[in-house]
């Protein structure tokens, strides 16, 4: 089961006209500097968290997720670049196989906490 713990000034805000929702992995291979900086900026803008070099958890909407595919769309040479988004109920979520080591406590700073 995953759940969320979040406080006023952590930036994530439920939008109630854009559905429900869901954790969303955003995972990106950018080759320069400075649209990776773009699309980083608007992974943030729009409520994700850094939880490695470059892989973002977001608790969005799916309007939202497809908002941030559009937007940095702008930012990637489509011929080398690339950006993933993938939503993952927390029934999947929970069912989850990790290699390695997940360091728990860095997640949780990120307003996210894993149980179970």
């Amino acid at each position: 089961m995953l759940e969320r713990y979040s406080t006023p000034q952590n930036g994530l805000k439920r939008s109630s006209t854009s559905g429900r929702m869901v954790l969303y992995w955003a995972v990106y291979d950018i080759s320069k500097n400075g649209n990776r900086s773009a699309v980083i900026r608007i992974l943030k803008d729009r409520g994700f968290k850094r939880v490695q070099k470059s892989v973002f958890l977001g608790d969005v909407s799916r309007n939202v997720a497809e908002m941030v595919a559009l937007d940095a769309k702008n930012h990637l040479e489509l011929e080398a670049d690339a950006l993933f988004l993938f939503p993952a109920c927390a029934s999947c979520f929970k069912s989850r196989i990790i290699h390695g080591r997940l360091d728990e406590e860095r997640v949780k700073k990120k307003d996210f906490v894993f149980v179970g």
